[in-house]
């Protein structure tokens, strides 16, 4: 583990974390708590699986959600987004940092083991093609786990009917994963996600850890649903790091439980919004604009210092869980519901010559500034799609 990366940590776990009990925080309703409070009216209605919110100012309808997918999000950016892969090369044509990745299928596996030799000097993550959720990803592949980590993620893929079965091998970052939440246009939060891992206090084994902080989350709503799990993957990391649930580990000495930042794993949510660098914010923006239809985004970025440095886009999603910025493990809590509102009001408010606040106009300030900027990737594709055709 590199010297900053630890550090991080360390500063990141000296935040007290937080504990959201049922009846005296708002754990659910979001979007409805944030329209209350901006003068909208809120209606949700069943349509066939899914839930869709439609939300009102001054009795015009103004927009609202499908689920968590916003409604100014159109089909196309939802179907290019779903698709990683595609969604990796459409912004590397759009010159945006992305890692250079290779789809293989299911029928192509011997091919994708060729790959992995051919690049022995690096360490990859395989991931499915289509699902979401850190469902079907195995990190840290080379040659000798190739063929354990193709089996469980296309297992995986079928257990979930994910077609059609394919990997994504990219190559592996040891850095920091990112949630950037991007609201029509402005950034709105950044939430930093550190996979399962315990801090060693010269006292308590590894395992008698794992337990403290299993207790500390099982108390609080929200994640009393995402503790640790003591499973095989987890005590082969163990291993990896030449320890063991036994063991007792040095204060301040950092032990890693998994590579999947995602909450259900285990991981720890940090907020970092007032932290991440201005890069980071405007990459997240800016691959939020190449991305025709999409206005709202959640960002996944890869970066090495997520304070000073730049990063890399793993994914956007077109339906960001806006809940993990409102209710973060340690950190303030944000309200993406409340940015998203308040950009469908000012949109009314401009169709019906309604005077804004200052507040107000600096939001439109930032979205004329952000449609502009669509403007310009939307010329560039063009531009690159005639280029292409005409070879």
């Amino acid at each position: 583990m590199n010297k900053l990366l630890k550090n991080e940590i360390l500063s990141l776990n000296a935040t007290p974390p937080n504990i959201y009990v049922r009846g005296k925080d708002i754990i659910n309703g979001f979007v409805k708590f944030a329209a209350e409070k901006q003068g909208v009216d809120f209606s949700t209605k069943q349509v066939k699986r899914m839930v869709t919110t439609e939300l009102f100012y001054n009795s015009n309808y103004i927009g609202g959600y499908t689920g968590m997918k916003p409604s100014t999000t159109d089909g196309v950016a939802f179907h290019l987004c779903k698709d990683k892969f595609k969604l990796e090369k459409h912004l590397t044509m759009m010159q945006i940092p992305t890692f250079k990745s290779e789809v293989f299928y299911e029928k192509n596996k011997e091919q994708a083991k060729e790959f992995i030799k051919e690049h022995n000097h690096i360490l990859f993550v395989l991931k499915p093609l289509s699902l979401s959720g850190g469902r079907g990803i195995e990190f840290k592949v080379d040659i000798t786990n190739f063929d354990e980590a193709w089996e469980r993620s296309i297992n995986t893929q079928k257990e979930n009917n994910s077609k059609p079965y394919a990997c994504i091998l990219q190559p592996f970052m040891d850095g920091f994963d990112l949630r950037v939440t991007i609201i029509e246009g402005s950034f709105s939060s950044a939430l930093l996600r550190l996979p399962a891992h315990v801090v060693g206090d010269g006292k308590h084994t590894i395992e008698q850890l794992i337990n403290i902080k299993n207790e500390i989350k099982a108390s609080s709503e929200y994640f009393n649903n995402k503790l640790i799990e003591i499973s095989n993957p987890l005590l082969k990391i163990l291993e990896s790091q030449s320890l063991s649930l036994n063991d007792i580990v040095k204060k301040n000495d950092v032990v890693h439980l998994s590579y999947i930042g995602n909450l259900v794993a285990g991981a720890d949510s940090f907020d970092v919004t007032n932290e991440v660098s201005e890069d980071i914010k405007n990459l997240a923006i800016e691959a939020t604009a190449a991305i025709p239809g999409l206005y709202s985004s959640g960002v996944d970025i890869m970066t090495e210092d997520f304070k000073k440095g730049k990063g890399v886009i793993v994914e956007v999603n077109t339906n960001p869980n806006n809940r993990m910025h409102e209710l973060p493990f340690r950190g303030q809590k944000r309200s993406p519901s409340t940015d998203y509102i308040k950009a469908l009001v000012i949109n009314q408010k401009l169709k019906d010559n309604e005077r804004l606040n200052s507040e107000e106009i600096e939001i439109n300030s930032n979205y004329q500034k952000f449609l502009k900027l669509k403007s310009d990737y939307y010329a560039r594709f063009f531009e690159v799609r005639t280029v292409i055709n005409s070879k």
